[in-house]
């Protein structure tokens, strides 16, 4: 049988050769040529598993050409719960498993859709608002962890009135923070990390740096974890408020602070006016709004 099944391969590569240099063979040849394998039947196949952020899913080796397969166990995400899995990228092509499925026929990878927890604009666990969804995740900088949300505080954040975004310089001009040299970044996932350098390099409580020490001291619903925005999550913020109309993330007339510091200038940090127009650095001294941020 094994010697039947080469004797047929190799004609079968003849045939490519001949036929294919004359534009006679088309994909499909091609594909059962790229699955022959060392199963029972002359084609074996590879089906791979997009979890699309989700836990990794191994691979089912050699599916020998028109069976079908059964379906793994179900990938996790912190996303939300496990919806089903499609033969496309845009999952629009639901994959069927088991007897009367979809019969394989070539090396394939299948797309893992998921429900999500929250939607933009739902309130978070921390009481405020949910501004930012990644489906796939992103890595906090910080411990290596994927999250998928971002939330904003509500307006009532500071000392319980609305809208009441105080007024916070980004260092006070007798903190180390003011001039030291920290190595913040602009990414999503990165917030968090910078808020603590900028606590760090204050020394103390870190109330000398205190924008970002303001946003470290919120407690809301038990969630201790919010932090000074990176320049690109606020401008995340900024553009969900713009595209809602502030009815949803109500922010203050004037600029707000990130917690990303100049590359040009150490005793500078980037902020962002509220209706998105703008972007820049300014000095670390001056007392800009501040709004605080978590990511889960």
């Amino acid at each position: 049988m094994k010697k039947r099944s080469a004797f047929i391969l190799v004609l079968a590569i003849i045939f490519a050769i001949v036929f294919g240099a004359c534009g006679g063979v088309g994909g499909d040849l091609r594909n059962l040529l790229d699955g022959y394998g060392d199963g029972d039947g002359l084609f074996t196949y590879t089906v791979s598993f997009n979890s699309m952020g989700g836990s990794p899913v191994a691979a089912i080796t050699n599916v020998e050409h028109g069976t079908t397969i059964n379906a793994p166990i179900p990938p996790t995400s912190g996303y939300g719960a496990f919806n089903k899995w499609y033969s496309n990228q845009e999952r629009t092509a639901e994959f069927i498993f088991g007897s009367g499925g979809t019969a394989i026929t070539s090396n394939t990878t299948l797309y893992a859709k998921w429900n999500a927890s929250y939607e933009l604009g739902a309130t978070g666990p921390g009481g405020g608002v949910i501004f930012y969804v990644d489906e796939e995740g992103f890595i906090m900088d910080d411990t290596g962890e994927k999250a998928h949300y971002l939330e904003v505080a509500s307006e009532s954040w500071y000392k319980g009135t609305a809208p009441n975004d105080p007024n916070l310089a980004w260092a006070s001009s007798g903190s180390p923070a003011r001039a030291a040299v920290i190595e913040t970044s602009f990414d999503i996932g990165t917030g968090r990390k910078n808020t603590a350098l900028i606590l760090a390099a204050a020394g103390g409580d870190g109330s000398t740096a205190p924008a970002a020490y303001a946003c470290t001291a919120f407690n809301s619903n038990g969630m201790m974890d919010w932090f000074l925005p990176s320049l690109d999550e606020l401008s995340e913020l900024i553009e969900f408020h713009v595209a809602v109309e502030q009815v949803l993330t109500p922010l203050v007339d004037g600029w707000y602070w990130s917690s990303s510091q100049s590359t040009d200038t150490n005793t500078f940090a980037w902020g962002q006016y509220h209706n998105g127009d703008n972007q820049g650095d300014d000095m670390k001294t001056l007392a800009d709004s501040v709004r605080p941020i978590r990511a889960f």
